[in-house]
């Protein structure tokens, strides 16, 4: 069985993962640095490290959200390269670009709360999985505002 077909059989329980339920006001971590230059350094150096899950899927999502500021433009990119190991530039980014938009959709204090979706999983999905997983993300990101604005419960 290929990663990809592995991955195609977890799709449920990615489903149920973003599924779940918690505070939506749980905020991710900020960085500490000032510059767009110093919070990709900050946050590149961050994939070096042993924190966890959640730590880790913050760290792409803010390299992610770094990467949509400049509009995931070639000369972002190039600085990203200034600070990743030469063979893992792509699959850092790729990998950032899917966490950034999943949880940009489902809320990003869904991060918190993962256990099956993680970057080596993210990294073999298929698009079309991925593209499925952003439908449902999207979906229940929008049920939670409807239920936590006042006024909107049905």
């Amino acid at each position: 069985m290929t990663p990809g077909q592995t991955i195609q059989t977890r799709l449920n329980l990615f489903l149920q993962e973003l599924g779940q339920s918690g505070p939506i006001n749980l905020p991710i971590r900020s960085l500490a640095s000032n510059t767009w230059e110093q919070k990709l350094e900050e946050v590149c150096l961050d994939f070096n490290t042993d924190r966890g899950l959640s730590y880790h899927l913050q760290s792409y999502y803010l390299l992610g959200e770094l990467l949509d500021e400049r509009a995931w433009g070639r000369l972002a990119k190039e600085e990203v390269k200034k600070h990743v190991e030469g063979t893992k530039v792509k699959d850092r980014i790729k990998i950032s670009f899917h966490i950034f938009y999943l949880y940009r959709a489902r809320g990003t204090h869904a991060l918190h709360n993962a256990h099956y979706i993680n970057p080596t999983s993210i990294l073999h999905m298929y698009e079309s999985d991925f593209d499925f997983l952003l439908q449902e993300a999207t979906r229940l990101g929008n049920n939670d505002l409807t239920d936590f604005l006042p006024g909107t419960q049905t």
